[in-house]
């Protein structure tokens, strides 16, 4: 089997012992972990074609499981997994759930002690006893088949870079004491990181509805500018799953109210929850936490500029189907954060939250005009579009107006009528054009008219994906600035 990166992780695997998870001061987990059994269950699904377990960006990991693996993929458990996932719609958080409530011991899966397959069935109702037992009985004899333990050790160094990663990437970014004024409860001490190499961008929170040393947070994998930076998820992500600690029992205890409220909005977005796995169900529990999440990084910034970082995740929550994010996180921001002397934390406001919600959805005719209208676009241009430009002086001047302000790193590039007359601007050596923004919604191109003179040049094009709002969203298309240029 190919060694991944084998020099660095032997180095590695001095630091740390085999098998034991990492712990630090001022890492509020206390366990930071890759766990054999999620590492298991979530490479099963993955030869299962799941495709929230298929999207891992380690490459060489993937070639791996793929390479090991190809030998077993019309096994017994493999067949099993895509028949369930077609009956009972196992796969996402309800493979985690279960495998919580697994241990590996003496060369095979079995139910931890003291645990039954009825707590699984109450963690998740997708699961039933009857196809409990035969997927307990199938992962033990697919492990064993397998000998997926050879596989685990052999990756074990890959593995302790992880978590050594993560561990380092989280400490001391994690703010208890904003959690236990929030919520107006203590910040559990039972909490683990499992980091799950395979999950890709699936990460999942293991509640209360766990076993109590098996809480916490089933976390994806990320690799920052190279394989040496390999780590477990971003903070973001983190602190959203932890909000769900929190939010799953308050929305339980507003569900009817809440579940009324999101019937009424949810037929509008349905594609778009949907391309996210949100049922109708789930979308009061991440809508809060979303909401929660943001909160959180707000009340950590200090600057304006980290506060765009804010403006962006409300952006993101838009996109996925929350589309009264905007106005949850203003009314939050007006009616909590300046009111905390009256709502010492947020259960005495969620009556406030549940109302506000009520009436949002007796507003969705509104809510679904400011999310079709949520991009930025052109407002303005001088001299206008189609007109000759004077390329007598030493630069031509275009300004471009936005409808609202803009990030300064809007994109463009100069159009030309062939590809020649673009290489030989290329290779000038004066640049054609320079920019500066003269306000926050106003770009400034200076064209220099002696390369731009008779060379065939047409026009300026904005780049959609390059030209974003500091609320967070990007122009809806390309918009092309035609000229005469003579």
């Amino acid at each position: 089997m190919k060694q991944i990166k084998k020099s660095m992780l032997l180095i590695l695997a001095c630091l740390f012992a085999f098998g034991i998870s990492l712990q630090a001061k001022d890492c509020v987990f206390r366990n930071v972990k890759v766990d054999e059994v999620f590492e298991y269950t979530s490479i099963v699904w993955r030869l299962a074609g799941a495709t929230e377990y298929s999207d891992c960006n380690v490459d060489d990991y993937v070639k791996d499981i793929d390479r090991y693996f190809s030998p077993y993929m019309d096994h017994e458990l493999i067949q099993y997994c895509r028949q369930i996932r077609e009956s009972n719609s196992i796969g996402a958080d309800a493979v985690p759930k279960a495998a919580a409530f697994l241990g590996i011991s003496e060369g095979g899966v079995a139910l931890l002690d003291g645990h039954s397959l009825e707590e699984i069935c109450n963690a998740d109702d997708r699961w039933t006893e009857d196809i409990l037992a035969k997927y307990i009985s199938l992962l033990d004899k697919f492990y064993k088949d397998s000998r997926f333990n050879d596989f685990f050790v052999q990756h074990r160094e890959l593995y302790d870079l992880v978590e050594k990663n993560t561990l380092k990437s989280l400490e001391g970014k994690v703010d208890k004491a904003w959690f236990e004024d929030f919520y107006g409860r203590k910040f559990p001490d039972n909490l683990n990181l499992y980091i799950c190499v395979n999950n890709g961008h699936s990460n999942y929170a293991l509640t209360e509805k766990m076993p109590v040393n098996r809480q916490g947070l089933l976390s994806s994998t990320l690799m920052y500018g190279g394989f040496s930076r390999i780590c477990g998820t971003k903070l973001s992500v983190v602190i959203h799953e932890l909000n769900h600690r929190y939010v799953n029992p308050v929305v339980m205890q507003y569900k009817a109210e809440l579940d009324a409220s999101v019937g009424r909005l949810y037929p509008y977005m349905k594609d778009v929850f949907e391309r996210w796995s949100y049922n109708e169900e789930s979308v009061a529990y991440e809508w809060l936490a979303s909401l929660f999440t943001d909160m959180y990084f707000d009340s950590q910034y200090t600057s304006k500029d980290d506060a765009i970082f804010t403006s962006f995740a409300v952006a993101d929550n838009v996109e996925r189907g929350i589309i009264w994010q905007q106005r949850a996180f203003d009314f939050m921001k007006l009616h909590f954060v300046k009111n905390r002397d009256e709502y010492r934390n947020i259960y005495d406001f969620m009556p406030q939250l549940v109302a506000f919600l009520d009436f949002t959805a007796s507003e969705v005719k509104s809510l679904i005009a400011e999310y079709e209208n949520r991009h930025p676009y052109v407002y303005d241009i001088f001299p206008l579009p189609g007109s000759e430009l004077d390329l007598s002086g030493k630069n031509a001047v275009i300004e471009i107006r936005f409808s609202e302000d803009m990030l300064d790193n809007v994109g463009y590039r100069l159009v030309w009528d062939n590809a020649e007359a673009e290489r030989k601007a290329g290779n000038a050596m004066k640049p054609c054009a320079t920019e500066r923004w003269k306000d926050k919604r106003t770009l400034s191109i200076s064209l220099n008219c002696e390369l731009v003179r008779h060379s065939g040049f047409k026009g300026i094009k904005l780049d959609r994906r390059l030209c974003q709002s500091e609320r967070g969203y990007l122009m809806k298309q390309d918009y092309m600035i035609g000229y005469k240029a003579e």
